[in-house]
């Protein structure tokens, strides 16, 4: 996402290992969710966990990944001079759950936006993606750098999929790239395939390959491969938006995609700059909102509005809850046929994620800067607990 300059003093992370009460999810259906990493919660849930876990609340953050497997997430944070790729867990206990910083590594200097992260399907490791062209590939555990590959434009998104087979990752320009993994030095495949930034990326549990972005249009791909190796993607279904595409996700049947759509782009421009300085609100759009979208069909099932640019999209796993979040500072957790749960933070979402279990909120925002170290600001990275109730049940995949 093209940002000006934030008129802010940059100063070192102050991180921020906070505590909640303790679980309300019943006791069986945590074992449940242990017994199978695969499994998600699903059914109605009756609420938000007031006290949010606090991860950081003195960085801009720019994107986070949920972890496969267990809960947590990868987040990248921008403080003084560097951009960080950090590693989180979450560590529950008799009376409450706690963020554990597990490690983390500085990438690359604060000119180049870090903004797709993902981890692989058994979350030994973790990409990130750089606007300086370089795909980074980290050992999860400790955060060590095994391979950085330079593809020569600007990197913005991310993906692997489920078999951990493949790496696609998109440009600002419209470009997709595929390599193998373990990486390669080159990509096998790299052409434009948007006539725009590409905002995000993702592998369904087919294989399929959905790439979207601000040319308003999200694509599926099957991946090919030709004689000699050579790897192509074909079009399979095309989904055309009145509104940009700023951000999407999957659910974890593949059935429902969730996608961030505004009438405008999700840029930092003048304008955006100075509507913030004057305090004043984001314009109200028909065009600015979430929309769960139909894979099969295309059909757009349900589109929930939101105030202002969109920048983000998170679907639960269950396809039945959509979390959107933009320039407005609002978090809106959205369901069909009832009001929005709603959750303010002190500046823009960046990034929304539901773990692949269904229990937490993962978020990205960034947050007014204070110029003494130790003077926290408002949260900037942070975890949503839902709460759900003995009629929720675990489902898997088939």
């Amino acid at each position: 996402m093209r940002r000006l300059w934030l008129g802010a003093f940059l100063v070192p992370a102050l991180l921020v290992s906070a505590c909640v009460t303790v679980s309300p999810t019943p006791a069986h259906l945590r074992e449940a969710l242990l017994q199978n990493p695969d499994a998600w919660m699903a059914g109605t849930p009756k609420g938000i966990h007031k006290t949010p876990t606090v991860l950081n609340n003195q960085d801009f953050v720019w994107t986070v990944a949920p972890m496969p497997g267990q809960e947590g997430a990868a987040f990248s944070r921008m403080a003084a001079t560097q951009f960080y790729a950090s590693v989180w867990t979450l560590e529950e206990a008799p009376n409450n759950t706690q963020g554990k910083l597990r490690c983390e590594l500085p990438l690359n200097e604060t000119a180049f936006d870090i903004e797709g992260m993902t981890f692989s399907p058994k979350g030994d490791a973790l990409l990130a993606v750089s606007r300086n062209g370089k795909l980074y590939a980290l050992d999860a555990h400790n955060c060590k750098l095994q391979q950085t590959v330079a593809l020569g434009r600007p990197l913005v998104a991310v993906a692997m999929d489920l078999e951990g087979s493949w790496v696609a990752a998109g440009t600002a320009d419209g470009w997709v790239a595929l390599l193998p993994w373990p990486l390669t030095e080159e990509a096998l495949f790299f052409e434009a395939l948007h006539e725009d930034e590409v905002r995000a990326l993702v592998f369904d549990k087919a294989g399929h390959l959905f790439s979207g972005g601000f040319d308003k249009r999200i694509v599926q791909w099957l991946l090919k491969t030709e004689e000699a190796g050579k790897l192509s993607l074909e079009k399979q279904k095309e989904f055309v938006f009145e509104s940009y595409v700023n951000d999407f996700s999957l659910d974890a049947l593949g059935k429902t995609l969730g996608v961030a759509l505004s009438e405008v782009k999700a840029e930092r421009t003048m304008e955006v700059y100075q509507r913030e300085n004057k305090k004043e609100k984001e314009p109200v759009r028909p065009g600015d909102g979430g929309a769960l979208v139909n894979v099969e069909t295309g059909e757009q099932k349900a589109f929930f509005a939101h105030r202002g640019t969109v920048t983000t999209a998170g679907i639960s796993p269950d396809g039945q809850m959509l979390a959107t979040g933009g320039f407005d500072n609002r978090i809106l957790f959205h369901r069909p046929g009832e009001k929005p749960w709603e959750k303010k933070l002190g500046w823009s979402i960046r990034r929304l994620r539901f773990s692949p279990s269904g229990r937490y909120l993962w978020a990205a925002a960034w947050t007014p800067q204070n110029a003494q170290a130790d003077k926290p600001s408002t949260p900037s990275a942070l975890v949503y607990e839902l709460l759900y109730g003995e009629d929720a049940f675990v489902r898997a995949n088939p």
